[in-house]
């Protein structure tokens, strides 16, 4: 099952040495800057990892910008899992 668990004392450590791949990071923040975003932008930032069968694969930080009334993704991380590979 894939999930999206919040950020907190329990998983910080393993979120903050997630990666992207060497052509990926002139297009995707790490997670640490995205997290310090978060923090800046409380109200709009909401930054989540994501699990499969209770095991961090990835990344999801989503945004909401009132002035324009719209919601996306600000940064997307995601790693192999076994065989498989997660994406959105």
């Amino acid at each position: 099952m894939v999930e999206l668990r919040e950020i907190d004392q329990t998983n910080f450590e393993d979120v903050i040495k997630l990666s992207v791949s060497k052509h990926q990071e002139t297009f995707v923040s790490t997670s640490i800057y995205s997290l310090a975003q978060a923090w800046l932008y409380q109200k709009t930032a909401y930054p989540f990892a994501i699990y499969a069968d209770n095991v961090l694969v990835g990344f999801v930080m989503l945004g909401y910008y009132e002035a324009r009334y719209k919601a996306g993704f600000v940064t997307f991380m995601e790693k192999d899992f076994g065989k498989m590979k997660y994406q959105s």
